[in-house]
Parts: C-alpha cells; structure tokens; sequence
C-alpha cells in the first residue's frame, strides 16, 4: 500500500453560456501533488490518498499502451496532412497539364 499527499484547489474560471448570458464566472476544482496557492488557486484541503502499488511489469505496461496510443494518434495525423500535400500536387498537375486553346487548334 502507497500513499500520496494530494492538495485540492479551487479557483475562478470564466465560461461561455450563451450570447444572451455571455461570460460568467463558477468555481472550478483541481488536485495536485503540491500546493498551488502561489500561481492563484485557494487551498481547499490536504489530502493523504492511499492506494495499492501497481507492479513494474505494469507500469510497463501501461507506459507502452500510453505510446503505442500516441504512435497511432500521431500516424493519423501525418497522414492525413500527407494526403492533403498529395492533393494540392495532383491539382498543380492537373492546372499544368490542361491543354490550352492554341494548342488544341
């Protein structure tokens, strides 16, 4: 069993409801491994959270599916802008080689 000291933080943020309401402010929360009450935030609570230790071979584990993820996520990514360089070429070869009037009389 692991624990870790945990700090929950409230701050103002700003949303978007609706052009007729525009922008409004709510308090929003978020929990971090130290204390942010210097960058703006207003500590709610210390925490001590406890949990069971996952084994190394899992943390490998996760760490590769995490990559893998990113590896797939960023091959889309490339290949959809691959794709859209190939068509703005096919289309610089298609306007270069129209036949223009002269040489079709």
């Amino acid at each position: 069993m692991a624990t870790v000291k945990a700090f929950i933080h409230a701050k103002i943020e700003q949303y978007f409801t609706h052009i007729s309401d525009g922008i409004k402010d709510r308090v929003g929360y978020a929990i971090f491994p130290f204390d942010m009450t210097k960058n703006g935030y207003t500590l709610v609570k210390e925490i001590e959270v406890e949990f069971d230790e996952p084994g190394y071979k899992d943390v490998v584990a996760g760490t590769v599916q995490a990559m893998r993820e990113k590896q797939a996520e960023l091959r889309d990514e490339v290949n959809t802008k691959v794709a859209n360089i190939e068509e703005q070429i096919q289309r610089l070869l298609c306007i270069e080689n129209k036949p223009t009037q002269e040489a079709s009389e």
